[in-house]
């Protein structure tokens, strides 16, 4: 994966664009992407990052989050 090919769109809080910290690659459908966005703001109040590329001339979005940081919710508590 190449994360030179992203662009950022917008990020809620600040997440690092890493393949370490990729939630959900590739989404072409609004609906999706809102629904994950909804998710991660208001329900799991996570930081997250939304970055978009071109491939095969379509726009797919991309979503990034802290998956293993101090207080992430994506976080293994035992590991």
């Amino acid at each position: 994966m190449s994360l030179a090919k992203y662009k950022l769109e917008y990020q809620v809080g600040h997440v690092e664009i890493t393949e370490n910290n990729l939630l959900v690659e590739d989404i072409d459908d609004m609906i999706v992407l809102e629904e994950w966005e909804t998710r991660l703001s208001l329900q799991l109040q996570q930081p997250y990052a939304v970055a978009y590329r071109k491939k095969a001339g379509k726009i797919y979005y991309s979503i990034f989050t802290d998956l293993g940081g101090k207080g992430s919710v994506f976080k293994c508590g035992t590991c």
